[in-house]
């Protein structure tokens, strides 16, 4: 396993990878070992990018980890365009699960690959935040750094 950390403006943030792709990206307490490899140093140039403005999507190589279901919601998530969200309702519709719309907030919670699959556009209804596993400021944070229009 190879792994990296760099500071951003909602914390620190980590990457793991194997020697095929990133399985894990989120928000730590404090500095870890860093023990690099080719993939977390894509990743973190294009999280870079992408904090500094100029990266609207990702091109990595990544290791999608859950059911089937949980791995359609991933997939699906990452068809989200850069500074747009949508409910969890359409999210369930567009991933094959018009029924599921609350079974998607427990997948959302289970994604290890946070900011490149972007449960962060996901809102609750009426345009509410709804839920965000590293809490509601960072994902307003990330809303308005996609879209500086955004309002909840």
């Amino acid at each position: 396993m190879f792994q990296d950390f760099f500071y951003s403006p909602i914390g620190i943030v980590y990457i793991q990878a194997n020697d095929q792709a990133i399985f894990d990206i989120g928000i730590i307490d404090k500095e870890v070992d860093t023990i690099p490899n080719h993939l977390t140093a894509i990743c973190k140039t294009q999280l870079l990018e992408y904090f500094a403005g100029s990266r609207t999507s990702f091109s990595l190589p990544l290791q999608l980890q859950g059911t089937a279901f949980e791995q359609a919601i991933y997939q699906t998530l990452r068809t989200i365009i850069f500074g747009t969200t949508i409910s969890y309702g359409e999210l369930a519709k567009k991933a094959g699960y018009p029924r599921a719309a609350r079974a998607v907030g427990s997948a959302m919670q289970k994604n290890k690959l946070m900011l490149v699959v972007p449960c962060h556009r996901v809102l609750a209804a009426k345009n509410h935040l709804g839920g965000f596993a590293i809490s509601l400021e960072k994902k307003k944070w990330l809303l308005h750094h996609e879209n500086s229009s955004f309002k909840e």
